[in-house]
């Protein structure tokens, strides 16, 4: 009796391991915008954008987002893109100043219904400024408000403007965006799981599970010998 128990205590601990390592595996969502419909340039020689350019966001998690979650993350890779500007986790690492915000809300089943992710990345060349800014927008600042856009922008600013004063008044700025009409998130795929501390306990785990499943069929092994 108490060598079966261990042996289905070994069978159980190596499933719980195996388990956890699995859940353990990053995932990327990538959001699909529709058109931009709305255009705007202050330099008089057209509009940087048109109806080609539609946003689009890769961001790659540790983990899953998981059913009825509403809060911010921090993810471990993304990248947004236009048709025109791209702004990635690591791109422009001289850039003077560069931020990031990520608020999702899933459903029961884990789907994004919900968002709130931007990027913008400053630079200082003396005697100019730029600044670009890439954002998408669905969700409810406050019950029964619900703001939805995408939108990127960038604004040259001449002189040594600050961040403030680029935005406020900025010399030349494009703007492309579609309002009221948000695109979708889907998962693009599960990669393998990274090697780090969360993820060296299951493994653990299902270790001492094949090893006590290993010492409960030896032992009785012995016991069956004549």
């Amino acid at each position: 009796m108490l060598l079966s128990r261990i042996r289905a205590f070994g069978v159980m601990a190596t499933l719980a391991g195996v388990a956890l390592v699995a859940a353990a595996a990053p995932v990327t969502y990538v959001y699909s915008g529709n058109a931009y419909g709305q255009f705007s340039s202050s330099s008089g020689s057209g509009t940087a954008y048109t109806s080609a350019n539609s946003f689009s966001v890769s961001v790659t998690m540790a983990t899953a987002l998981g059913s009825n979650f509403n809060g911010f993350v921090t993810p471990d890779a993304f990248v947004f893109t236009d048709g025109r500007l791209t702004l990635a986790h690591d791109s422009n690492p001289n850039a003077l100043g560069r931020s990031a915000r990520f608020r999702f809300v899933t459903d029961a089943a884990g789907n994004i219904r919900q968002w709130d992710v931007g990027v913008e990345h400053f630079f200082s060349g003396g005697a100019f400024q730029l600044r670009q800014v890439m954002d998408t927008v669905n969700i409810e600042f406050s019950p029964g408000s619900l703001t939805r856009y995408d939108r990127s922008s960038d604004a040259l600013c001449s002189g040594a403007a600050t961040l403030m004063t680029c935005t406020m008044s900025p010399t030349v700025v494009h703007t492309g965006a579609v309002f009221g009409s948000p695109g979708t998130w889907a998962v693009a795929g599960v990669g393998a799981p990274t090697p780090n501390s969360a993820v060296s306990e299951p493994s653990g785990l299902a270790l001492c599970g094949l090893a006590l499943a290993a010492l409960g069929f030896t032992a009785r092994r012995r016991q069956q010998r004549p």
